[in-house]
């Protein structure tokens, strides 16, 4: 399995500025990284070619970058983003534990939840009126928006007080508990290779659904 274990070595001419290396998984098994400063080090955009070479010849997703000021202020406007990182990851080095020192509000979670939601909706929607697509092409569309959508599970088992689950399966299973809403079909569009007008808009049925569900949910 991969993993960002030795990625300290590529970092040591910033370690005085380092908080936190933690390492995390998508629903999907994909490994990420989130690399936190306290400050952004001097030099970052030129000493970073080292940390990109070794994610590369590693087939690694680049490390999110970010410092504490961005994490600290951005618990309101990006809470689905901070709870995929901070419901379960592994610290591969911390001076500070910034990610469990996060406090979600609901109402924020529960905004951006009815943004995301929204925006797939409505980008999906556009995506199938505006272009003539195949089967092939209509199925990747989908899986791209399922996978964006996901987070917004997290937040539904969030704001019911339910633990998170990492793995996909799961994490759909648990959803479809939490909110009474069949979702079967998503795990028949992820499985699926090519992907029909009608189950298309079956999908969007199924995010209008989301949606009234989080507008009738109570905080």
């Amino acid at each position: 399995m991969k993993s960002y274990n030795g990625i300290l070595d590529h970092l040591l001419p910033y370690k005085a500025n380092l908080l936190q290396v933690a390492e995390y998984s998508d629903p999907f098994g994909k490994p990420g990284c989130i690399i936190i400063f306290d400050k952004d080090p001097e030099y970052l955009m030129k000493g970073i070619k080292d940390l990109r070479l070794w994610c590369a010849r590693n087939r690694l997703q680049f490390p999110l970058v970010v410092d504490r000021s961005f994490i600290e202020s951005s618990q309101d406007s990006y809470p689905l983003e901070l709870l995929s990182f901070s419901h379960q990851y592994r610290n591969i080095y911390d001076s500070t534990d910034l990610l469990a020192t996060l406090k979600l509000e609901k109402a924020d979670v529960r905004l951006q939840m009815e943004r995301e939601l929204k925006s797939k909706w409505l980008h999906t929607r556009m995506a199938l009126l505006s272009e003539s697509l195949n089967e092939a092409k209509i199925a990747r569309l989908i899986k791209v928006s399922i996978t964006a959508i996901l987070p917004v599970f997290k937040g539904f088992l969030y704001l019911s007080g339910t633990g998170i689950p990492q793995n996909l399966a799961e994490l759909v299973d648990q959803t479809q508990q939490t909110t009474g809403i069949d979702l079967s079909l998503i795990r028949s569009l992820i499985a699926s290779s090519k992907t029909n007008t009608e189950l298309a808009l079956s999908y969007l049925s199924l995010i209008s659904s989301l949606l009234k569900h989080l507008d009738e949910a109570a905080l």
